[in-house]
């Protein structure tokens, strides 16, 4: 019984170890610089630990290979909102 209340008082004290941290919106309609640092600005006088972000995508304006997740080829639509173009 007393390896029982060892293991479980060593859980706890791992949950009290937990660290949080949570995305930025940086991306889609609020995803503006201005958003960002209001976002990270509140959640360091929070407290979080880390702030995470959504990789952009760069796509061909005129790609040379179709996208192969689509019957036309294209980007998905919702893909656009986290990507870039680039020439």
């Amino acid at each position: 019984m007393l390896r029982l209340w060892a293991l479980i008082a060593s859980l706890l004290q791992r949950c009290n170890d937990m660290r949080i941290g949570f995305a930025l919106p940086n991306i889609g309609p609020i995803g503006s610089p201005e958003a960002v640092a209001t976002v990270a600005t509140r959640a360091e006088a929070l407290g979080y630990d880390s702030l995470w972000t959504i990789e952009r995508l760069l796509y061909p304006v005129q790609p040379q290979t179709p996208h192969q997740g689509t019957p036309d080829g294209a980007l998905p639509e919702p893909y656009k909102g986290v990507a870039q173009r680039f020439a």
